[in-house]
């Protein structure tokens, strides 16, 4: 994307980007209702992802799997991740970059605990690791979600694009191998965490576009 972009079209983006993120959001919560509202168990789909993941499992699977849950954790994602990210930029001075990274490990994990209490899914039997709370919906897909996409939006690489959906579905399908979520949760993860990721984008848009123009 250039900066001859015309400014109706750098005006309308974050627009989009606020209105797509805030349905995103909605419909995660909307989908833990649902889902709730069906008596919290496990939908159709669920149970047939939960059976071809048990089929398929391998120990090869079962170390990326524990890989990816000490690696997903809040406090390496929601904190450090964060941190490193937003100091690389500050380095930098792109401030308001630091700012939205920060925003997005931040807010993550409250909303994401915020909707586990309200909703209360019981997680799937036969759990392969600890865990605490409830199922709905992912921690740990949404809160790595949240910061990949923010940080690919800012960056506008296509490399760290790709890179940014092939670990969130690593991150998504190894939940379910552990057998600590149910396929629905990591989508509910999936949708509230980019959802946050466009929103902050959308908010800060035309300061991160600001700070891309080169000072002369």
């Amino acid at each position: 994307m250039t900066e001859s972009t015309s400014p109706v079209r750098r005006a309308t983006r974050p627009r989009v980007a606020r209105v797509v993120g805030l349905l995103a959001i909605l419909l995660s919560i909307a989908g833990g209702g649902v889902i709730s509202l069906l008596g919290n168990g496990p939908l159709a789909v669920d149970v047939a992802w939960f059976t071809f993941s048990n089929r398929t499992l391998s120990q090869p699977i079962l170390q990326v799997s524990r890989f990816l849950n000490d690696a997903g954790a809040q406090v390496v994602v929601g904190v450090v991740m964060p941190i490193v990210a937003a100091t690389l930029f500050g380095l930098r001075g792109r401030g308001w970059a630091a700012v939205a990274v920060l925003l997005c490990g931040i807010a993550s994990a409250p909303l994401v605990n915020a909707i586990k209490s309200a909703l209360e899914r019981p997680r799937p039997d036969d759990q392969l690791i600890p865990v605490s709370l409830s199922a709905y919906p992912s921690g740990h897909v949404a809160n790595l979600v949240a910061v990949l996409v923010v940080l690919a939006l800012i960056l506008g690489w296509r490399w760290f694009s790709v890179l940014t959906v092939v670990l969130s579905a690593a991150m998504a399908l190894s939940r379910t191998y552990l057998n600590v979520h149910w396929i629905t949760d990591d989508i509910g993860g999936l949708l509230l965490g980019a959802g946050l990721a466009l929103v902050v984008w959308g908010m800060l848009a035309d300061r991160l576009r600001v700070e891309r123009v080169p000072h002369r």
